[in-house]
């Protein structure tokens, strides 16, 4: 039960939910992200060099999904570090840098691959990148200015880690006050035993060695999640929420354990006591979170999927859909879906509205509307998307002025 609990609580996370839109991105980043410290969390357990060099194969392919995984790298300087094998372990890991860097890096060569032979959907890229253009994409050159752009100011650091709770709260707040009051109690109980004992134990019968390793595990956890969230807090874009699903899917494990040790310590006299109450606690928790992530789709989603089905079901097959910027994201996302997926289907082309020389999104004026007609020589139709009529979206219907 404890097992489950944690991938639980992330795949029942409102956040989850709203990034899973683009699962070749975002929830495959937490699944590497994950699997990789997992593998490395065994390798303290079992000290085997066959699970380093596996964690580190997951780490080196993560490369290709997300660059954010380099902020478990000092994870795996700690296992090192704690490996009573350390000097083989480093020598393993010397010997096939070389394969791990192909691993990695070699995803970007396909992508250069790609866009010489004409492939869709590079965003960034483009057709016939250069080979500065692909290292500038690698680097992640399209966000100059913007990461780390929150540790120059002392307002913007302070915004940031205010945005970072705030999500964290509206996503966990009620579990995680679940999970802290089941610790408090679980300890109040323990302490309570401890004092009529006349001794103080406040962790189980489990063997010492146990114990440590359990301690690192918990610490490498907590560094692997250190590093992504000093990542969230210094990007200041918080509308892609996917910097908080890897931290959240760390930290959750560190916190299941603390609460399973808690609860099965001193507080119950018959260990079957404590554990039911693990698994009813953790039930109420569960079912606390499939609540709130219900609540805040229905509150959320349901006008936007409303109106995507409504704008799909008038626009004519092959239309081109340009989205005004200032328009939430997730609508463009739902054209998409409702597009592919509707009865019947239709081809559609869903594009934010983008000044193309400064890639920044704009507002669609009646004067840009204008231009986007008159450039295409085909009548623009507009459908209205906020009732304050600041935003709009376009479609060429195909017919000839």
């Amino acid at each position: 039960m404890l097992r489950l609990a944690a991938p639980a609580l992330l795949g029942l996370s409102m956040t989850y939910w709203s990034q899973s839109t683009e699962p070749e991105v975002y929830t495959l980043a937490v699944f590497l992200s994950s699997l990789s410290i997992y593998l490395l969390s065994r390798f303290i357990a079992a000290q085997k060099l066959s699970l380093l060099l596996l964690s580190l194969c997951v780490y080196s392919l993560s490369f290709g999904n997300h660059l954010t995984t380099l902020m478990s790298m000092p994870a795996f300087f700690l296992a090192l570090a704690l490996s009573p094998t350390r000097r083989r372990a480093v020598v393993a890991v010397i010997l096939v840098l070389p394969l791990l860097v192909l691993f990695g890096l070699g995803q970007y060569v396909y992508i250069y691959y790609l866009s010489h032979q004409g492939g869709p959907y590079l965003e960034y890229v483009g057709r016939d990148a250069s080979v500065s253009r692909i290292v500038d994409y690698v680097l992640g050159g399209q966000f100059k200015g913007l990461i780390g752009s929150t540790y120059l100011s002392p307002r913007l650091f302070a915004g940031s880690v205010v945005q970072v709770l705030r999500i964290t709260l509206q996503d966990f707040g009620l579990p995680l006050t679940l999970l802290l009051g089941y610790t408090l109690i679980a300890n109040l109980g323990s302490l309570i035993s401890a004092l009529r004992q006349g001794r103080c134990q406040l962790v189980n019968d489990r063997s010492r060695q146990d114990g440590v390793t359990s301690q690192q595990i918990r610490w490498l956890l907590v560094v692997a999640a250190s590093g992504h969230i000093l990542y969230a807090i210094s990007y200041p874009i918080h509308d892609v929420r996917v910097y908080y699903l890897v931290p959240y899917a760390l930290l959750l494990p560190v916190a299941m354990s603390a609460v399973e040790e808690a609860l099965t310590s001193g507080f119950f006299a018959n260990p079957r006591q404590g554990r039911l109450l693990v698994v009813v606690g953790l039930v109420a928790t569960l079912s606390a979170q499939l609540y709130l992530g219900y609540k805040s789709l229905k509150l959320f989603d349901n006008p936007i999927d409303l109106k995507a089905r409504e704008i799909v079901s008038v626009l004519p097959e092959g239309a081109s859909v340009f989205i005004d910027g200032s328009t939430d994201y997730s609508l463009s996302r739902a054209l998409w879906y409702h597009a592919t997926v509707g009865q019947p289907s239709k081809r559609l082309d869903v594009k934010l509205a983008v000044d193309a020389p400064a890639s920044h999104y704009f507002t669609i004026s009646d004067d840009k509307a204008e231009l986007i007609e008159q450039s295409s020589g085909r009548e623009v139709q507009r459908i209205k998307l906020k009732p304050n009529g600041c935003a709009w979206a376009l479609y060429n219907c195909g017919c000839p002025r």
